[in-house]
């Protein structure tokens, strides 16, 4: 391939990486289902359940690639807190 030649996205709905806003290709923000059941401390099947509801969105990759964004998790963690002191 030549270097110079631009690499056509897979899917019509998915964005050209030089249409991304650089912000969201900070590295290690996108985690899989595993390190988010680890950064959230439930299970990974918990987690994809969450996940599944749309109560956590998600970011698809193929049929088998699911990854979570850190900012998302944290705004989970946020909406499940309860019994704050008014």
């Amino acid at each position: 391939m030549d270097t110079n030649e631009t690499v056509e996205t897979v899917s019509p709905d998915c964005p050209a990486v030089a249409d991304v806003a650089p912000e969201i290709l900070v590295p290690g923000d996108l985690v899989d289902l595993t390190e988010a059941s680890r950064l959230l401390g439930i299970s990974r099947s918990v987690v994809a359940l969450v996940v599944k509801r749309g109560e956590i969105p998600s970011f698809r990759f193929g049929q088998r690639v699911t990854r979570v964004s850190r900012a998302d998790l944290r705004a989970y963690v946020e909406s499940c807190r309860t019994g704050l002191a008014a």
